[in-house]
């Protein structure tokens, strides 16, 4: 969260989040992942999340990329990823199940 509020005291017009729920507890993640998106929206920063805990980051995303052995293999918004998906490999992604070959990176937009 530190490294977070020297990032915001910047002014950036994006921020680039790389994990940031990773080591963090369920509780945690479930405050803070919707805080960061509050903190964004407010400052009017663009957000590009890479996070591997998709379930977190779909909540707050406005729109989703997903790429597979370095091709987009979707780019829309979070709910046309879960009704586009489903019964596919990406649905597993979606779904927080994780795969090796397939890395969400999920941009909330602010």
């Amino acid at each position: 969260m530190l490294a977070l509020s020297l990032a915001i005291l910047g002014k950036p017009r994006c921020l680039m989040l790389d994990e940031p729920s990773i080591g963090l507890a369920p509780n945690l993640v479930e405050r803070t992942v919707p805080a960061g998106s509050e903190v964004c929206k407010s400052h009017a920063m663009t957000a590009v999340v890479v996070e591997q805990n998709v379930a977190a980051a779909m909540k707050i995303a406005d729109q989703v990329v997903i790429m597979n052995n370095g091709r987009i293999v979707f780019d829309g918004g979070p709910e046309e990823a879960a009704r586009r998906t489903s019964g596919t490999f990406l649905n597993g992604v979606l779904a927080g199940r994780g795969n090796e070959i397939a890395r969400p990176w999920l941009c909330g937009l602010a």
